[in-house]
């Protein structure tokens, strides 16, 4: 597996525990949204630990927005600007752009699963073909929320907790508000299993193909990691291994 030592442009502050990296990027990066990378200091003294990719492929830095929960995101949170990450060639499933290439998207994230939708948006030549639902416990934990006001696309954004400003509810909810599917529309879910689980669910009532659905699902062992991007027929074909997230 190759390894870069890349320097950080910029960290941005998303919450109190929740920050982004803006590292470069390096000329033969390449990758699709989706994907993930291994991330460690410079030194190397902590494990490493799976990120997925934030930024798009049409951008000219690499972005990964990190939640601490562990010593190595600890790590990476005593990091400052010009420090240096050590980030490994992407891994994993991607989500296959040539078959999105003049479709509508509609994104539908919960929590830090907006980063890889994220990548999605930056990745497309036409943003407007891109919608995104995105919910979370409270507004503050919503990530890039500025950002997607400021794009052509539609957004739907809903808190748990009621608040000024923004849908009250599940991102389930927010369905009701997207685009109907139809030959020229996909899904891309990114979030919890049981988001994913109440999302399908949603999704199978309103007769979207399952064809049309794509999902972000992430399974660590030990150092491998088991996706993270599948097309929904391929894991409906795994159900065994799968009964706790995919719903009857």
């Amino acid at each position: 597996m190759e390894k870069y030592k890349l320097k950080i442009i910029e960290i941005i502050k998303e919450t109190e525990n929740i920050h982004s990296f803006k590292i470069e990027k390096p000329s033969n990066f390449n990758f699709f949204p989706g994907q993930f990378c291994w991330l460690n200091t410079e030194s190397e003294d902590v494990n490493f630990t799976p990120m997925a990719i934030a930024s798009g492929i049409l951008e000219n830095e690499l972005k990964f927005t990190v939640r601490v929960w562990g010593d190595t995101t600890k790590a990476l949170f005593n990091l400052k600007e010009g420090d240096i990450l050590t980030v490994s060639e992407p891994q994993g499933t991607g989500i296959p752009l040539n078959i999105l290439s003049t479709k509508k998207v509609i994104g539908i994230a919960g929590g830090t699963g907006i980063t890889p939708i994220r990548s999605l948006i930056f990745s497309r030549t036409d943003k407007s073909l891109t919608e995104v639902a995105y919910g979370a416990k409270e507004s503050t934990d919503l990530l890039y929320k500025n950002e997607l006001s400021k794009l052509s696309i539609n957004s739907y954004l809903t808190t748990e907790k009621e608040e000024p400003g923004f849908h009250n509810g599940l991102v389930t909810d927010l369905l009701s508000k997207i685009v109907p599917a139809n030959e020229n529309s996909f899904y891309f879910i990114v979030g919890p299993n049981p988001m994913i689980t109440a999302v399908l669910s949603k999704l199978y009532e309103l007769k979207v193909p399952t064809s049309h659905i794509f999902l972000s699902v992430e399974k660590f062992v030990n150092r491998d990691v088991f996706g993270p991007v599948f097309p929904l027929e391929e894991l409906v074909n795994l159900r065994q291994f799968l009964v706790n997230l995919l719903p009857e």
